[in-house]
């Protein structure tokens, strides 16, 4: 679970790690799961940049905000099997 106050306004990719680290990285009992798209129009091409990286490095975001993790999860396996997402866009998964 998030505190009341939730996520900030800004949040940072600290480091990146392989898609195929999933499994064994993340434990989905106790996450929050996360649907993220951008805020604005303008915010579009900074949002779509970040998700080609990850997915053309076959990368994970990996941010840490007080004691959460917050991993980025562009389209992939991962998101298709254990998520029962198939769209385009980033999905976050929030660990304590």
């Amino acid at each position: 679970r998030l505190r009341s106050e939730g996520l900030p306004y800004a949040l940072v990719v600290e480091r990146r790690f392989p898609t195929d680290q999933l499994d064994t990285f993340v434990s989905l009992q106790g996450a929050a799961i996360l649907y993220f798209e951008p805020l604005t129009p303008k915010d579009a091409p900074g949002y779509e940049a970040l998700i080609a990286y990850l997915t053309e490095r076959d990368r994970v975001g990996l941010g840490v905000e007080g004691r959460y993790r917050i991993m980025y999860i562009p389209p992939c396996e991962f998101a298709r099997t254990n998520l029962s997402y198939s769209g385009p866009n980033l999905m976050g998964i929030v660990q304590s």
